[in-house]
């Protein structure tokens, strides 16, 4: 099992703008940037839970969890979902991936790196956009 959290912070989550007011079109990048499929959404007053192929992705007012047990390629989420973040003057506090093991090591980073060393890079050139 694999899983990615981006927490971000910014305006006000309650009245202002949250990761909540993406809509479905705005993460058709995501997905086809993780290869896979939106299956399933479901919204309540709390988050939002979409059911993916092979993963399910979570959104709630001030975080993103995206998790799978599959080949879904996490880390191509993650700019996409920055860029999203800083059109919505939201920033990320905090990115945390976690795994049990790779069964596919060379499917869970498309760049050939550790995860830690491809999230960091990611979030390096994140920097420098918002410089």
């Amino acid at each position: 099992m694999k899983r990615l959290e981006l927490h971000f912070s910014g305006d006000d989550p309650v009245v202002g703008m949250s990761p909540r007011h993406l809509d479905f079109e705005s993460f058709e990048p995501v997905l086809q940037a993780m290869q896979c499929t939106m299956v399933m959404p479901v919204r309540n007053r709390y988050f939002d839970a979409h059911v993916l192929s092979e993963s399910s992705l979570f959104v709630y007012p001030t975080k993103i969890i995206i998790q799978t047990c599959g080949i879904t390629l996490l880390l191509k989420s993650i700019p996409p979902l920055l860029c999203y973040g800083r059109h919505m003057g939201l920033t990320v506090c905090r990115c945390r991936h976690t795994r049990g093991s790779f069964i596919f090591l060379t499917a869970a980073d498309p760049h050939g790196n550790s995860v830690e060393v491809a999230i960091c890079t990611y979030c390096r050139s994140y920097q420098k956009v918002m410089v």
